[in-house]
């Protein structure tokens, strides 16, 4: 497979995510995390495109980075 793609099997594992999950968000997009890139259909077999990918993993660490600021700092407050 060309660098360019990157098989569903992968990007699950790294997400951290179940083959229902994917698909949900593949076919009720209002479900999914903003950013997902959309599926890439070869064959019988789903891929993502590797740049947006990243792209999406990086948005979902700035969300994660921001939240966990915000609960340190109402901790803080309280």
């Amino acid at each position: 497979m060309p660098d360019g793609f990157i098989p569903d099997t992968k990007v699950r594992a790294q997400l951290g995510v179940t083959e229902m999950t994917t698909w949900r968000w593949d076919h009720h997009p209002e479900t999914a995390p903003e950013g997902w890139p959309p599926r890439i259909k070869m064959g019988r077999r789903n891929y993502r495109n590797r740049e947006q990918f990243e792209a999406f993993k990086a948005s979902l660490t700035q969300v994660a980075i921001a939240a966990r600021r915000n609960r340190a700092a109402e901790q803080a407050a309280a």
